[in-house]
């Protein structure tokens, strides 16, 4: 719901501060005098093109914000796109700039105009000039009709678009399915090459660590070899290790019965000789045993040459390799089951496809004789809105395609006069008699909360009298339910106010501006005395606007 609307240097308004209340909100004035600007900011403020045209001469831009109450819908709307609300309401800020560019701001926040214009379906229902005539964009139609019973048709649709997102779903899998089927050789192919490298291979966990051990050891032979030789040669020639242990030995021998200390010590010294003699055999056996392989060598490079060329193509460790190996294996089991699995898909899409011509036929019938009642009742608003020689007639056709709500395509068609054909809405309805059969609509369905605030502009358009008694009975009854926002010119219109706003134009240092006051009781009396009479109020006047006032209650 519109709360306040704030609004600086557009068109003829320098600055002014407009509340909005809840239940019916009639605005007033001469022609001229500025009270379609503010439906127009309104209209600027919620995503329509902000025009440098639209700036006033009182700054070089024009700023236009409103305060919005909003509900659960709405909160949930701005929270999927990151905004918070605070207690339950928002400000939206737009300023227009003489060089044709406009910054829209949510809560402080910067946003683009299209965020806005979706938001504002949820919370502003427009009529007024064509353009913004939700009635004329015939994918709306379907939505009033189903309005007239919802309750009857609601499961059904429920169900149905089920049916229809999982027909969609079903639908895409199978579709790459498809495209994957046709490059499936080719890619079954690739992965049996893969999986021959892989297997060929045949590698072993740790085995490239080994293999470049073993690299080590048979590329350095000779150096072994010789260091190993040196090393037997100084612990067993003359005058080396061993033999001076030998010597030790045997001087300690002859002495170690006079202290047995030293004799502990030439045991010790036995110890190490004994353990010299095992550590020479086992050198001397390792060197004669070294023997020069250079076929082996040869092997074990071209062993890890091949390893490390696969390694680099598919993975850097022997964990990596495997899981790719397992994850090829996976695939081609897959592919092994592509054919089975389409024809599971094709299947389960006729399945489907059966279940949603059952479940569309079910709703086409409920639509047909909502049809039947929606005409009925519309006939009757019609008469009494002063278009006895209007009638509507919905026309319900197949669709080409299936979508969420049925195979119905449902269009609004108009008869004006008598005798004159049915032709589409768009083609031969004034702006005014569109607003007359919106509120119609809005009075026969029951989505009347779906949007909390409902704006008409052109409602009294070609009407006097008696007609605008029973339109505005109309407009009372339906803003019992939400907000309603109108321009009138109708005294008889205005007496069911709920909030009066009158706008005048004058004249302030030389510039014509518009100037807009929020009335009380008194002043709506006065407002609609001038309609009845024109700008002298008169006794008689007064009386009157008492009297319709008073009826209007």
């Amino acid at each position: 719901m519109i709360e306040e609307i704030y609004i600086k240097n557009f068109i003829l308004i320098k600055e002014e501060s407009i509340n909005f209340g809840k239940g019916l909100n009639i605005i007033t004035g001469e022609t001229g005098a500025g009270k379609s600007i503010i439906l127009r900011a309104i209209n600027v403020l919620i995503g329509d093109s902000a025009k440098s045209d639209y700036i006033g001469d009182f700054s070089d831009s024009a700023i236009i914000e409103g305060t919005f109450s909003i509900n659960n819908k709405i909160e949930l709307f701005l929270r999927d796109n990151g905004i918070e609300s605070e207690d339950n309401k928002i400000i939206i800020t737009r300023e227009i700039t003489r060089n044709n560019s406009s910054t829209t701001r949510i809560n402080g926040r910067r946003v683009t105009v299209k965020l806005i214009k979706n938001l504002s379906y949820y919370f502003i229902d427009y009529h007024g000039q064509h353009e913004h005539q939700v009635l004329l964009n015939t994918l709306n139609h379907i939505d009033y009709l189903d309005s007239v019973d919802y309750d009857n048709i609601k499961n059904h649709l429920t169900e149905i678009n089920e049916v229809y997102n999982n027909i969609i779903s079903n639908g895409n899998k199978l579709k790459k399915l498809k495209e994957t089927n046709k490059l499936k050789d080719r890619e079954i192919d690739f992965i049996k090459f893969q999986l021959n490298e892989l297997n060929e291979l045949n590698l072993k966990e740790n085995e490239l660590e080994a293999l470049e051990n073993e690299y080590k050891y048979l590329s350095n032979l000779e150096n072994i070899k010789e260091i190993v030789g040196n090393s037997i040669n100084d612990l067993k020639s003359e005058n080396k290790i061993y033999e001076m242990l030998q010597d030790i030995n045997y001087n300690l021998k002859s002495i170690e019965e006079y202290d047995k200390e030293l004799k502990d010590i030439n045991s010790e010294i036995s110890e190490i000789l004994f353990m010299s003699e095992a550590i020479i055999q086992k050198m001397q056996d390792y060197f004669y045993n070294i023997e020069y392989n250079e076929y082996r060598l040869n092997e074990v490079e071209t062993r890890i040459n091949a390893i490390n060329l696969i390694m680099k193509k598919y993975g850097n460790s022997y964990e990596i390799l495997m899981n790719y190996k397992n994850e090829l294996q996976i695939k081609l089991l897959k592919y092994d089951k592509i054919d089975e699995k389409i024809i599971e898909l094709e299947k389960n899409n006729d399945n489907l496809m059966s279940e949603y011509k059952k479940k569309s036929s079910i709703i086409t019938e409920i639509r047909i004789d909502n049809a039947i009642i929606f005409e009925r009742k519309l006939k009757n608003e019609f008469m009494e809105l002063n278009m006895k020689d209007s009638n509507i007639k919905v026309s319900i056709k197949e669709k080409s395609e299936i979508s969420s709500n049925g195979v119905d395509n449902v269009e609004f068609l108009i008869s004006t006069n008598k005798g004159q054909p049915f032709r589409p809405l768009k083609d031969i309805v004034s702006g005014g008699e569109l607003s007359r059969i919106m509120l119609a609509i809005k009075l026969i369905t029951k989505n009347i909360n779906k949007i909390p605030t409902l704006i008409f502009d052109e409602v009294d358009t070609g009407i006097s009298g008696f007609t605008a008694n029973i339109v505005g009975k109309k407009l009372k009854k339906i803003s019992k339910e939400l907000q309603v926002i109108t321009i009138t010119h109708l005294p008889q219109i205005a007496a069911f106010s709920d909030h009066h706003i009158a706008v005048e134009k004058i004249v302030d240092d030389n510039k014509t501006i518009s100037k807009v006051a929020i009335l009380d009781e008194k002043g709506k009396t006065s407002e609609i005395a001038k309609l009845i009479s024109g700008n002298i109020i008169t006794k008689s006047s007064l009386e009157s606007a008492n009297e319709l006032i008073k009826k209007s209650i």
